[in-house]
């Protein structure tokens, strides 16, 4: 069953971005996934985290502006729309490991081909799994896969064409968009990048929502109570600023520690997605590898503030 409280006011204004409504009748988790998407691009506090994904790129600085321009912030709230934004397809698994073999939850493929400039592509196995039991606590943590993997599409999909103006030979930089502007706008509106764990076959039999700590060295569990939030109705008229949806670092890091030792004699493991392409390493990336490196320190300190 869906969960209810997420039965906002939204019946004439819910994204549907062309998922119909006999998909979202049979899989409850892409109403509430989409009706959270909806309630986050709509609202004008969170919108401000998409400024990097729609500076122009020649105008980027590594850090979050100082200032907020209007003239993004305009842009922004116009392009989320249901008009403006992409179109999701739910794909087959295979399908999508046919195009990227890292994409565990989703794709954009817009850099290399035209035909998928306005598209994103969603994992349907995702769906498939999530109807193998029908409890609250279940169901958010697939619909907050489904809810993550939407918006970092949509990281991916407005940086190419609104930052870099569809030019492929531009690439994403370090700095707040991390080399990786998928997982950039994870982390800016929810505090941190989304990973599961569980079965290693079948691969979406969910055990539970982690993530890696700041310091990379272990895995924490997402509490269900963050996730529950997500998709409750409360949650959103409560926003107050660009972040007011990331997950404290009290929460997160009394949050229980994901023991890797143990997983490996349960034949389980925790899925790690990566669905920007990386280009071939040169001698010039092995210099500048020591920049990345203090890049990606400042951004971490950014996203703990």
């Amino acid at each position: 069953m869906a969960n209810n409280s997420m039965e906002l006011d939204l019946k004439n204004h819910l994204f549907h971005l062309g998922i119909s409504d006999d998909l979202m009748d049979h899989y409850p988790i892409i109403k509430m996934s989409l009706t959270a998407l909806t309630n986050i691009l709509r609202n004008r506090h969170l919108q401000k985290n998409f400024i990097p994904h729609f500076t122009p790129i020649e105008e980027y600085r590594y850090d979050f502006p100082n200032d907020e321009p209007q003239s993004i912030l305009s842009q922004i709230n116009q392009v989320f729309t249901e008009t403006n934004l992409p179109t999701i397809i739910f794909q087959e698994d295979s399908q999508l490991g046919a195009v990227n073999d890292c994409s565990a939850y989703g794709l954009y493929n817009g850099r290399k081909s035209l035909a998928d400039e306005d598209i994103i592509y969603v994992n349907k196995q995702i769906l498939e799994s999530s109807t193998l039991s029908g409890s609250l606590d279940y169901l958010e943590k697939y619909a907050a896969i489904v809810l993550f993997s939407m918006l970092h599409e949509i990281g991916h999909w407005a940086f190419f064409k609104f930052a870099c103006r569809l030019n492929k030979e531009k690439v994403t930089p370090c700095g707040i968009l991390m080399e990786e502007s998928g997982d950039a706008i994870e982390h800016l509106i929810f505090g941190f990048r989304i990973q599961h764990y569980g079965a290693t076959h079948p691969k979406f039999h969910i055990d539970d929502i982690v993530t890696k700590t700041s310091s990379m060295r272990q895995y924490r569990i997402v509490p269900n109570k963050y996730l529950h939030n997500l998709f409750e109705a409360e949650t959103y008229t409560g926003i107050i600023n660009s972040a007011s949806l990331k997950i404290t670092n009290e929460s997160l890091m009394s949050s229980p520690v994901l023991d890797e030792e143990l997983m490996k004699f349960q034949n389980k493991r925790v899925f790690d997605p990566v669905d920007e392409l990386k280009l071939c390493p040169t001698r010039a990336s092995f210099q500048k590898e020591t920049e990345k490196k203090e890049c990606f320190s400042r951004v971490i300190k950014y996203f703990e503030k």
